[in-house]
């Protein structure tokens, strides 16, 4: 009744004559037709089971998520106004909802949204609007794909959300040497504890060039912001002796960039090339000191697994399946 004809015709009396009862018969079984109202909330979502989400064909993900909620949405198109045509106090919402929406969330945060741009994302992205219930999820999908997102309709007072996107650019472009100096500096800071020095700076470039990632077997993939600045970079190349094998390096996000999630997005970029190129695993280094770029793999499916032919002095090394 709720589904084809909305919420406010289920009343007591037409509920009653649809089940061939009394109306006093009912009151056997809830206490008023409050209740009734949010037993059928509490069914609709008990009734979703949405697919499984993973970040690494987020793309696939969202678009069976959005697939799903809108057969909820076609199975009960009337009942799903029910905020608009009732009062439903927040203890009328199910379990399932909830547990669903983390799940996305966490799908959007592991693409490289923060919290308040994944929440913005679900409500204008996901949500059938009131005015003819358009579903505009296919918007969300294209707006991730180019690795940007702001949320329609912001103006005023409204914060706009940073955008950024991720493209394979050559490696001897204008400001890479500048960027590998800030990334070799800063990674010396950390895990030296204390500046490194001109002549360090230089042996390191020549022991480990970043002029190898360049195609058939690498690429370098840069992040730049709405006026073209260089936020951040990443590249990798197939080990040699081990064509199924890609290493992630250079992966580095200036301050600039820090904040927006653009660490999950470029090493999301990085395995997308991986594949590309033919690699069935990826696997990087890093040392002790770096906790965050350690967090992050690990959160991201990484393992710690042994050493492989690398450069530099790492004491961590992982490995991630792509298949």
């Amino acid at each position: 009744m709720a589904g084809a004809q909305g919420v406010p015709s289920v009343t007591m009396r037409a509920l009653a004559a649809e089940l061939v009862v009394t109306v006093r018969a009912l009151y056997n079984y809830v206490e008023d037709r409050q209740e009734v109202v949010n037993l059928v909330v509490d069914l609709m979502p008990a009734s979703w089971s949405p697919p499984p989400l993973h970040p690494e064909t987020w793309e696939t993900s969202v678009a069976d998520y959005a697939g799903s909620l809108r057969e909820l949405y076609r199975r009960w198109p009337r009942a799903m106004l029910v905020s608009l045509d009732e009062d439903t106090p927040p203890t009328s919402v199910h379990p399932n909802r909830l547990l669903n929406l983390d799940r996305f969330l966490r799908l959007l945060q592991d693409v490289g949204l923060d919290l308040p741009a994944a929440l913005a994302a679900h409500r204008n992205g996901l949500q059938p609007k009131a005015v003819g219930s358009q579903f505009v999820a296919w918007w969300l999908l294209g707006e991730l794909s180019n690795g940007r997102w702001t949320a329609p309709g912001c103006s005023g007072t409204m914060a706009r959300m940073p955008t950024w996107i991720i493209k394979v650019e050559p490696v001897v472009g204008a400001g890479v040497d500048e960027v590998m100096r800030e990334y070799f500096t800063e990674m010396g800071r950390q895990v030296l504890g204390r500046p490194v020095t001109e002549a360090e700076l230089q042996a390191v470039l020549v022991e480990d060039p970043h002029h190898v990632l360049v195609p058939p077997d690498g690429e370098f993939l840069v992040a730049r912001g709405d006026e073209g600045e260089f936020l951040g970079c990443a590249g990798l190349r197939l080990l040699g002796g081990a064509s199924d094998t890609a290493e992630l390096k250079r992966m580095f996000v200036r301050p600039a960039g820090r904040g927006m999630g653009l660490g999950r997005g470029l090493l999301l970029a990085v395995e997308q090339s991986a594949r590309r190129l033919g690699a069935a695993r990826i696997v990087c280094e890093t040392n002790t000191q770096l906790t965050a770029a350690r967090a992050l793999y690990t959160r991201h499916g990484y393992e710690e697994t042994e050493p492989y032919e690398g450069h530099g002095k790492a004491d961590h090394w992982y490995v991630k399946a792509l298949n």
